[in-house]
C-alpha cells in the first residue's frame, strides 16, 4: 500500500493590500507539528515561529516601503520548516492620486491620471473625480432635489450641490486599487478663474473630504488665472 501524500503547507495573509509601516499577520498550515519555521519577506529574514501541535504558525511582519518610482509592488513572503514549504504574496501601495504633466495652460492642458491604493477600502471600485468651482468651496456635502416620480408626485433624491461637476474616471484594478488613465483634459469643460479643487475618491457624489472622514481621498488646489 502506497501511504497517501501529506497536504501541502499553505500560507495567507490577513488583507489584500497594505500600505508600508503596517504590521501584516501571517498564517499557515500543514507544516510539521512543532517545528521551527523559517519565514523571508523577499530576500529579507522575517523572525521565525513554532508550528503548534496540528501544524499551524502565524506571525507578523513589518510592510515595506513601495518600491521606488511605482504606485504599488508585490513581495513574495515565504515560509519552510525544511521539509514543507508555502509562500504568499504581499501587495503594498502608496495611497493618492494625482495627475502629470502640471506645467502649460491648465484650460487646455491634456493630463494622466495616476491613482493608487483606494481598494484598500474595498475591492474594484470606481474613482471619481469632483471639481469644486471658486464659488463652491463652502460646500461640504451633496444637496437635495425634489424630481418626479413615475406613478405621479416627487421624490427627493441627492445631488451634487451647484458649482461641482463630477466626472468617473474608471474602475480601479489590482488588489490595491491602481488606475493610470489615458491623456485627456483636464477640465473636460468650459473653466471658470479662480481656485479648484479637485477631489479624488469612490464616491459619485461630491462629500468635501477631511482628516476624520470614513472614506479615503485625495485632493489638489489648481489655480486658473484670469
Amino acid at each position: 500500500m502506497v501511504a497517501a501524500p501529506a497536504s501541502a503547507a499553505t500560507l495567507g495573509l490577513d488583507q489584500r493590500c497594505y500600505v508600508s509601516g503596517e504590521q501584516a499577520s501571517v498564517s499557515g498550515s500543514g507544516f510539521t507539528p512543532r517545528a521551527t519555521i523559517t519565514m523571508n519577506r523577499g530576500t529579507d529574514p522575517v523572525t521565525g515561529a513554532i508550528a503548534d501541535n496540528s501544524g499551524a504558525v502565524r506571525g507578523t511582519l513589518l510592510v515595506p516601503e513601495v518600491a521606488f518610482g511605482l504606485e504599488e509592488s508585490q513581495v513574495e513572503v515565504t515560509a519552510t520548516d525544511g521539509t514543507n514549504s508555502a509562500r504568499a504574496f504581499l501587495n503594498i501601495a502608496k495611497v493618492g492620486a494625482t495627475f502629470t504633466p502640471k506645467t502649460g495652460d491648465l484650460r487646455t492642458l491634456r493630463v494622466a491620471h495616476v491613482i493608487s491604493g483606494f481598494g484598500l477600502a474595498e475591492a474594484k471600485p470606481s474613482i471619481y473625480l469632483h471639481y469644486v468651482s471658486p464659488a463652491a468651496q463652502k460646500v461640504t456635502k451633496p444637496a437635495s432635489t425634489k424630481v418626479p416620480r413615475t406613478g405621479g408626485g416627487t421624490t427627493t433624491v441627492l445631488v451634487d450641490a451647484p458649482g461641482i461637476k463630477t466626472i468617473r474616471l474608471g474602475q480601479l484594478r489590482g488588489p490595491c486599487g491602481v488606475l493610470r488613465t489615458s491623456p485627456r483634459r483636464l477640465f473636460p469643460f468650459k473653466v471658470t478663474p479662480g481656485k479648484w479643487r479637485l477631489q479624488y475618491d469612490t464616491r459619485p457624489l461630491y462629500t468635501r473630504g477631511a482628516t476624520n472622514s470614513t472614506f479615503l481621498w485625495a485632493a489638489e488646489t489648481v489655480i486658473i488665472d484670469k
